[in-house]
């Protein structure tokens, strides 16, 4: 059975499953490469353990998708990020990475993609609990970069020229230790 989260808008969130097949073959969201990874590539990917994909649902018909993996952002050595100086090792911080995300072209504009993100960082807040997670990253189709940007992400180059896509981060709050141990 799979896990469905209820949010206040009437949408489901919950993980892709195969009965959802049909409706992934129904999904049109303007951007062929992206629709035909969320037809055709999903379940394989999930197979081979490089992501895992969500949907945010109205009445079982896909608003927004997106499919998400464990990732790593490299900074520059000796740069020093929150307060925290980063030495020669270890200058790759791990994070929670958005591999495809998607809206229904129908449904545009209607801040689902938003809500994705938001689902996703408070998923990224508690797995951090478990593995770490430092950051959420994405590569960013150049029309997407402004979207990511009101969202808090950052880019992280300055200079776009021969690029198709852009490696976005925004760096989580910080965390707080557990003052008890609840093992």
């Amino acid at each position: 059975m799979v896990n469905v989260v209820k949010l206040p808008n009437g949408l489901d969130f919950r993980q892709i499953v195969e009965s959802d097949k049909d409706e992934l073959d129904k999904f049109d969201c303007n951007h062929q490469d992206t629709a035909d990874f969320f037809r055709n590539d999903v379940f394989q990917y999930h197979k081979a353990n490089l992501g895992v994909t969500f949907a945010l649902l109205k009445d079982k018909k896909i608003m927004s998708i997106v499919t998400i993996g464990m990732g790593a952002i490299r900074f520059a050595p000796n740069l020093s990020l929150e307060g925290i100086a980063v030495s020669e090792k270890p200058n790759q911080f791990p994070a929670l990475k958005v591999g495809r995300l998607a809206t229904c072209s129908s449904e545009l504009r209607k801040g689902y993609a938003k809500q994705l993100i938001q689902v996703i960082t408070a998923l990224a807040l508690e797995l951090r609990q478990l593995i770490g997670c430092r950051y959420i990253i994405v590569d960013s189709y150049l029309d997407k970069v402004d979207f990511y940007k009101k969202l808090g992400f950052q880019a992280f180059y300055t200079d776009f020229t021969g690029r198709q896509t852009v490696l976005m981060f925004v760096l989580l709050p910080n965390n707080e230790i557990p003052k008890e141990s609840s093992v």
